[in-house]
């Protein structure tokens, strides 16, 4: 029995540190803020009106006219650093129409994820602006800085670059197109858990029937297009988020659940804990 209890204390010690090489390496910082955080919302400069709401933890954003490319942004309160060698970018997320999610940054730059570095090719060719689909994948911050814009072709901004870390000061996020809905589930860094284990860039999960760009509406004078996947009823939110003037933390949209290394940890303190008590019981006997 001492024999059994030795093994299982060090399978329990094996396992405990395979559980907690998961959980640092699932730690996550959002850079999606909750629909009530304080959301500037921008017909820009078209008749579009941008509605910002939250259903089942993921953000939509939702443009009510039948026309237009209207935006939400936001500032952080707190800039969100992350290591360029080692982090990387997370995302999941729709778009019933056309989408460009943007990266806001220091020295009042900008960034988008429809880049080199998104490795998704259903992009309108004149805006960059990203079709109809369905988008999850992950970008080293790495491939990200080294990338150029797929309009204009600009590089990243140095000014958001301090040696080995780039920061990210907040989002704005656009729903091109007749009634159209982009919704966010996940959009954060994954921090590495060492300088030596860099998280990795894994290949996106192809979109669900991409719309080829020529069948898009053009960004700038977009044509009402039935959305293909409406927009879920749920109570705008837009006029309270346009009302809030100071910014909010981003929110942790990274989903629930524990990781799956620290599930197998429980259960093996479980199985330790069960032989500990025979083995007490058996030596009373």
């Amino acid at each position: 029995m001492k024999k059994l209890f030795a093994v299982s204390l060090a399978a329990l010690l094996l396992v405990s540190a395979f559980a907690f090489g998961a959980l640092a390496e699932e730690t996550e910082k959002s850079l999606l803020p909750g629909a009530d955080a304080g959301w500037h919302c921008d017909p820009c400069g078209s008749d579009g009106i941008m509605e910002v709401t939250e259903e089942n933890g993921a953000i939509l954003f939702t443009n009510t006219q039948p026309a237009g490319w209207p935006y939400a942004d936001i500032i952080f309160a707190e800039p969100v650093t992350a290591s360029i060698e080692n982090d990387a970018l997370v995302f999941d997320f729709d778009a019933s129409v056309q989408t460009n999610i943007t990266f806001l940054l220091p020295g009042d730059a900008e960034f988008p994820l429809s880049c080199t570095a998104f490795k998704f090719d259903t992009y309108e060719k004149e805006s960059g602006d990203i079709q109809t689909g369905t988008y999850k994948g992950k970008i080293t911050l790495k491939d990200l800085v080294e990338a150029q814009s797929n309009y204009g072709k600009n590089s990243f901004p140095t000014s958001a670059i301090d040696g080995d870390t780039v920061t990210f000061t907040g989002l704005k996020v656009f729903s091109s197109g007749a009634n159209s809905v982009t919704t966010v589930r996940r959009l954060g860094i994954i921090v590495s858990d060492s300088g030596n284990d860099p998280v990795e860039s894994v290949d996106p999960v192809e979109s669900s029937e991409p719309v080829e760009s020529e069948d898009q509406v053009e960004s700038s004078e977009p044509e009402p297009v039935e959305s293909s996947e409406p927009a879920a009823e749920s109570e705008p939110a837009a006029e309270s988020a346009a009302e809030s003037a100071a910014p909010s933390e981003p929110s942790d949209n990274s989903g629930s659940g524990l990781p799956v290394g620290a599930i197998i940890g429980i259960i093996a303190g479980v199985i330790v804990i069960i032989c500990a008590v025979v083995f007490i019981l058996k030596k009373k006997k």
